[in-house]
């Protein structure tokens, strides 16, 4: 657990060779970006208990290597 906080920044999405992203149990708000999506070798994803809000980037299924997904205790809105 930390006290991160701010917006996740589009950057993120250079990252390609990332497999596993752990941001949970922080401050982080607002949408999460798309370049979400080009992080294609993610294997695990942990956003959970932040402040992230609004739709998912649909193209979140790209991350087709993804084989765990945690996004509970956000303020996420839509569908999957």
């Amino acid at each position: 657990e930390n006290e991160f906080s701010g917006t996740l920044p589009s950057s993120i999405g250079a990252l390609t060779k990332l497999e596993e992203l752990d941001l949970a149990e922080n401050e982080f708000s607002g949408t999460l970006p798309s370049s979400i999506g080009a992080l294609t070798k993610l294997e695990w994803l942990a956003l959970y208990k932040n402040e992230f809000s609004g739709t998912l980037p649909s193209n979140i299924g790209a991350l087709t290597k993804l084989e765990w997904l945690a996004l509970y205790k956000n303020e996420f809105s839509g569908t999957l």
